[in-house]
């Protein structure tokens, strides 16, 4: 599922209801909020118990919530990674670029990874066990996201990201 879908209806009301919210275009968490599937669906006030449920499954498969089991209760609240995101960028349509860039994808997170671990790296560099046409796409969706910084080391490009 993608996570640009979660931007509308219920899952959008959930994010406000665990702490996302939103002046204009800007978005940002102030507080953080931790609900069980009852309470939310209780101040929702929009559907029944299974669907509130299952847009909560998605929302945790998309990275958007996490959650804790206490007792018979499982409590949910936005994922570390989402808030991170929306607090440092602000404006919801960027923030689900950037995070979707920096946490889709198998081959993307090991470069994320390697490239936090190692900045200004040369791409023949870069995960040396994967192929350099694997780890050049998935250059050019981090820089298209924005989340990938690209200098000059003499005539070699040399990449980071930008945190």
């Amino acid at each position: 599922m993608e996570i640009i879908k979660l931007l509308k209806g219920r899952p959008l009301k959930i994010m406000k209801l665990l702490g996302a919210g939103w002046k204009g275009e800007v978005v940002s968490v102030s507080e953080y909020k931790e609900m069980d599937v009852t309470t939310i669906m209780v101040r929702l006030r929009d559907g029944s118990q299974s669907s509130v449920s299952q847009d909560l499954s998605r929302m945790k498969k998309a990275g958007v919530v996490c959650c804790e089991q206490r007792g018979l209760h499982v409590f949910y609240r936005l994922s570390d990674s989402l808030c991170d995101t929306l607090n440092s960028i602000g404006r919801p349509e960027v923030a689900v670029t950037r995070h979707n860039a920096l946490e889709c994808g198998k081959n993307r997170k090991p470069i994320v990874d390697f490239l936090r671990v190692n900045p200004l790296s040369k791409n023949a560099d870069i995960c040396p066990y994967m192929d350099r046409a694997t780890v050049s796409h998935e250059l050019a969706i981090l820089r298209k996201a924005g989340v990938l910084e690209v200098g000059l080391d003499g005539k070699k490009k040399v990449y980071s990201i930008k945190e």
